[in-house]
């Protein structure tokens, strides 16, 4: 574990001295003032102290590659989850190494599960729509309006009345950190 020390000119200036925890790389990556969502930085905290709790305590110099490896085939969810896992460890490592002077990250040894698409598309978009207007339940209409606006569920479960303009919506912050005017047409009014 690295500690901190204060150094001659420029009184107030501190230099890390050995590399930081995983835990403090972590939390040091978290407090990003650009970093997505709440509920992005929730889902990732829970997701090291699912599968990487154990690694939180060591220096990042001293996790190495058969360990990033071997907790990458131990992971025993989903290939997905494994995936995504080492993909926020990956994020992590890389903000730290902006600070500190560290080594390569360790996923170059991890092989990585082949992703595959889901197969569950539209085939022929045109009779999904008839169908669609067919059958209009009053108690599903909310649903279609989300159906034809693209928003993703937590931006949809989130959304305010006051963010709801006549022409347009607007999302103060999206999913990949940036805000979006989201265009209200006629159809949309008409639901």
């Amino acid at each position: 574990m690295g500690f901190a020390l204060e150094w001659g000119r420029g009184a107030g200036k501190r230099i890390q001295i050995g590399a930081p925890t995983l835990q403090a790389a972590l939390d040091a990556y978290l407090a990003r003032p650009k970093l997505r969502t709440e509920t992005h930085k929730t889902g990732m905290r829970q997701q090291f102290d699912l599968h990487l709790k154990d690694l939180l305590r060591l220096p990042l110099d001293q996790i190495s590659k058969s360990m990033a490896a071997k907790r990458h085939r131990s992971i025993t969810g989903t290939p997905s989850s494994a995936d995504h896992v080492l993909k926020y460890f990956r994020s992590v490592w890389n903000y730290a190494r902006r600070l500190h002077e560290l080594p390569e990250i360790p996923k170059k040894a991890i092989e990585w599960y082949d992703e595959k698409p889901k197969s569950e598309i539209i085939e022929d978009l045109r009779a999904w729509t008839i169908l669609w207007m067919v059958c209009k339940i009053p108690s599903t209409r909310p649903f279609d309006l989300l159906l034809f606006i693209s928003l993703r569920k937590t931006e949809a479960f989130t959304l305010e009345w006051k963010k709801i303009r006549k022409d347009h919506i607007h999302l103060p912050m999206t999913q990949n950190g940036r805000s979006f005017d989201l265009p209200i047409l006629r159809f949309h009014h008409e639901i």
